[in-house]
């Protein structure tokens, strides 16, 4: 079956997958109704909860060109600063994090040499301190602790670079088919009106066959999994 670290979920820029669906979405439903759009446009969003959380933990700059309907510089400028902090060599390594986490990492980075997108070295640095790890860690898979290296040595270097960090990128998230979005104008308007009146909003059957086969791919085989915590 598919590796564990297949199946966690994963953070980071799907954050900026997710803003890019929630986006097309938006988009598609302000053709249909350009004057309300463009009356929110400008609006700060003063939404609670969940969904305002994240929507003020996106760049300011980035979310400013969202505001104004600038989509295509917005997701370059969220780009442009998940490359700054998660491309490798860019910034000093994080030494933090879980038994549960070195577990995902190392079958995430196992698979990923077995499918010929990484080093070796690389996959067996991670499976090394996982095992190491593993013993003292057990009883408690989500304490966040540090891993502590004594010397320069090159397990060392490989952890640098490797964790936390945008190791691998699968290419599917470059592919655009021609039609991505399935639902139909008044679905959007549902969404709106179920946003509008509880703050929430549930959207099945958003995507084509084609594009949730992508994206599903997309967040399986890339390396997204940066934080310590569970969930």
């Amino acid at each position: 079956g598919m590796p564990y670290a297949m199946r966690c979920r994963p953070s980071g820029i799907v954050l900026l997958v997710l803003i890019w669906g929630g986006v097309l979405a938006r988009e598609a439903y302000c053709a249909t109704r350009p004057r309300s759009c463009s009356a929110k446009s400008g609006a700060k969003s003063s939404q609670g909860g969940a969904a305002g959380r994240v929507w003020n933990s996106i760049e300011p700059e980035c979310r400013e060109k969202l505001e104004a309907n600038r989509t295509a510089a917005a997701m370059r400028c969220l780009e442009g600063h998940f490359w700054t902090s998660r491309e490798p060599g860019r910034r000093g390594g994080d030494f933090h994090t879980t038994l549960r986490k070195l577990r995902h990492d190392a079958e995430m980075f196992t698979w990923l040499e077995e499918e010929g997108k990484i080093k070796t070295d690389v996959k067996k640095a991670f499976r090394g301190i996982f095992h190491a790890a593993r013993e003292q860690h057990l009883k408690n898979p989500d304490k966040v602790f540090e891993v502590n290296f004594k010397e320069q040595t090159d397990e060392r270097k490989l952890w640098m670079q490797a964790n936390n960090k945008a190791v691998y990128l699968d290419p599917s998230g470059k592919e655009a088919p021609a039609k991505i979005l399935r639902a139909k104008p008044a679905a959007f308007r549902g969404l709106e009106d179920s946003l509008r009146d509880t703050g929430r909003a549930v959207a099945d059957k958003l995507l084509t066959d084609k594009s949730l086969r992508l994206l599903r791919r997309f967040l399986q085989a890339s390396t997204f999994y940066y934080f310590p915590r569970s969930g």
